[in-house]
Formats: structure tokens, C-alpha cells, sequence
């Protein structure tokens, strides 16, 4: 499957769509109901209003939400030339690492973020200019921002765009209030909703509660947590190799592999957090993906071993 994925686009597009099929096909028979979040989380909540009752809707819009998700990661990984040569393979493994579990086969506050945190990457991504703009800078916060109102712990995703503030030489106090401008952005047109509504102390009563109420969720069953740790320890080696061994390479393409790693601390604690079930997967999603992309396309001996990778990825997905 890996020589289909360096040769033919038309095969890579078939695998793609006959896995999604497979594994997303019988839950527009039988749907999967969309996850209630309690607390603060506004965004989510007007959706979850909307589609509770038509689950096959939101099982539609999760589908093509992943699926816009894998196009955007792929295009731009290779827009960025993180990877070689243009191929749908990170499409694959996103697709295949959002769509772990059942029970994720439907609208789910983790697919709106990964949009949100992809806006977030392109913005702060360098295309071989040694700096980024305020403005850049902003707009990802503003995604940070945005994220924290689909769920709430996603603010600790402002801790990875503060880590990267120093890999573009960003330490001015314009850059620090660009950064505090886009995370409250949000907050300041809820708030000023809230006012014609005469609500706003009940909404901030409910962000206090959110906070005071958070709790670190242990459960999941042991192929979860093996399956979550052998992923996440996988991905930060391999970033950590080709970053390390990248002397060579333009100093835009570290930073790219910045851009897309650093997330995944934020991913981790959200996975913890998640009230929904724990160890999502999907919170690390992006920079996993990436990870083993690099990881798989770059094999040149013993391919019989990473075609079984591969194709344990897809067997764990569908059956498990």
C-alpha cells in the first residue's frame, strides 16, 4: 500500500474513500448520538442544540468536517514541503486516527478544534521568510480563543503558541498584546451579546464553575492507554529526530515542525480532560498524523514492516 501511496492519486483517493466506507458507512444506519458537554462551552452547545435530534445530520457534517481537515493538513504539509513529494498518505492516517472508537463517529468538540488549531498552524507557519507578522500571531490566539469557547480547557493551547514566540524572535510588548488581543477577542464580542441579554454574569458564573469543577478523568480500557502512549511517545521521537537531524535543512522547516509538535502538549491535556471518554486520540491528532508520515515515507528498508504498521492502523480502527 505504501508504493500506491508514492505513485498513483487515483488509487490513493479509492483506498481513502473505500475505509471511509467501511468505517463511517453503517453509522448513517444506526448513528451514533452527539456528546452533551456540560460547563461552559457555548460554541458547542448551540450546535449540540441543533443536531441533537438529527443524528445522521451530524454524522454527515463530522464526516466532511474530517475529511476538509485531512485536505487542509495535507495540502499544507506539503505546501510547506515537510514532506517530499504530494501525497494523500496524511490524509489517510488523520482519517484513520480521528475515526478511532465509535463513539467518535459523529460531531464532536475535538473535529471543531482540529480546524480551529489547522487556521492556527497555517498562520504561524514560515513560507522561507525568516520572521511572522503580529498579525499572524493574533489570528492564531484569535483559534485559541474561538477553541476555548467549543471546550473550554483548550485555552492551555495558548501555552504551545507562547513556547513559540521565541522561535520567531517575537518578544516585544506588541507581539505580547497581538497575543492577548486575538485570545480575548472572543470573550469581548460573547460578552457584549451577553449584554443585550442582560446575561453576562450568569455566563462568567458558569466559566467559574467549569474551572472549579475540572477534574483529570482516569478510565479506558488498557488497549486505550497503550495504544494513546505508544502513539504520543512515537510521534515526539520522530519530531524530535528529524528536528535534531534537520542540520541541513532551512531553518523555516524546524519551525514548521515546531508549529505542528508543540500542540500536542496542549493535546495531551485535553485528552485527560475530555469529559466525554478519555485518552481521545484525536486530541493529537495533527502532529501524530504528521509524525508518522514522516516516519512511514521515509522507510527504505524492511517496507514489509511498515506496511503492517499501516495496516494495523486501519484493522485497530475498524474493528476495535
Amino acid at each position: 500500500m505504501l508504493k500506491l501511496f508514492k505513485q498513483n492519486m487515483i488509487g490513493q483517493l479509492a483506498v481513502i474513500l473505500a475505509a471511509m466506507v467501511v468505517i463511517w458507512g453503517r453509522n448513517f444506519i444506526a448513528p451514533v448520538a452527539i456528546p452533551e458537554l456540560l460547563g461552559f462551552s457555548p460554541i458547542y452547545n448551540v450546535l449540540y442544540g441543533w443536531l441533537a435530534e438529527l443524528p445522521r445530520l451530524a454524522t454527515a457534517i463530522a464526516l466532511l468536517l474530517m475529511i476538509a481537515e485531512g485536505l487542509i493538513f495535507n495540502e499544507m504539509i506539503y505546501r510547506h514541503a515537510m514532506i517530499s513529494q504530494n501525497t494523500l498518505l496524511p490524509m489517510l492516517i488523520y482519517v484513520l486516527l480521528m475515526s478511532q472508537g465509535e463513539w467518535s463517529h459523529t460531531l464532536t468538540p475535538v473535529l471543531l478544534v482540529n480546524m480551529m488549531l489547522l487556521i492556527a498552524a497555517s498562520q504561524m507557519m514560515q513560507t522561507g521568510q525568516p520572521m511572522i507578522s503580529v498579525g499572524n500571531l493574533s489570528s492564531a490566539a484569535l483559534c485559541v480563543g474561538i477553541s476555548s469557547m467549543i471546550y473550554l480547557p483548550c485555552i492551555v493551547l495558548l501555552l504551545p503558541l507562547m513556547m513559540l514566540m521565541p522561535t520567531f524572535k517575537m518578544y516585544r510588548w506588541n507581539d505580547w498584546m497581538g497575543l492577548m488581543l486575538g485570545i480575548i477577542g472572543p470573550y469581548l464580542v460573547l460578552t457584549m451579546v451577553l449584554m443585550l441579554q442582560n446575561n453576562v454574569g450568569g455566563c462568567y458564573a458558569t466559566i467559574a464553575d467549569t474551572v472549579k469543577n475540572q477534574r483529570f478523568i482516569i478510565g479506558g480500557s488498557w488497549l486505550q492507554y497503550v495504544f494513546g502512549a505508544a502513539m504520543l511517545i512515537f510521534s515526539i521521537l520522530v519530531v524530535w529526530k528529524v528536528m535534531v537531524g534537520a542540520d541541513s535543512r532551512i531553518t523555516a522547516y524546524k519551525n514548521n515542525m515546531k508549529v505542528v509538535g508543540y500542540p500536542m502538549i496542549g493535546g495531551v491535556v485535553c485528552m485527560a480532560l475530555n469529559p466525554i471518554l478519555p485518552l481521545q486520540i484525536q486530541w493529537v491528532a495533527v502532529g501524530v498524523t504528521l509524525a508518522a508520515s514522516l516516519y512511514l515515507w521515509e522507510a527504505k528498508k524492511k517496507l514489509w514492516a511498515y506496511e503492517l504498521m499501516l495496516w494495523g492502523l486501519i484493522l485497530i480502527t475498524i474493528f476495535v
